[in-house]
């Protein structure tokens, strides 16, 4: 029997990660890549994803690669959910 998967009532939500100096790029990756399985499995857009510094530039992770910000915290637009 194939599977099939519905797509959520609230669809489009929009997700914030704040990214704070030596955060692990691994742990982060990793529910990036998540994320963006559901949106391939559902073929829609269910999660927009924002990456948030302190202040807007980019943060180095703890391997050392810096990771580019969508958005500072003041200025990052309404999110569904932050972690």
């Amino acid at each position: 029997m194939p599977l099939s998967f519905a797509t959520p009532a609230h669809a489009g939500q929009r997700i914030g990660f704040v990214l704070l100096p030596r955060f692990s790029s691994l742990a982060l990756a990793g529910v990036l890549d998540a994320l963006s399985a559901v949106n391939d499995l559902l073929d829609t857009p269910v999660y927009e994803v924002r990456l948030i510094t302190l202040d807007g530039r980019a943060v180095p992770s703890h391997g050392g690669a810096r990771w580019a910000a969508d958005h500072g915290l003041a200025d990052a637009p309404v999110l569904d959910g932050v972690f």
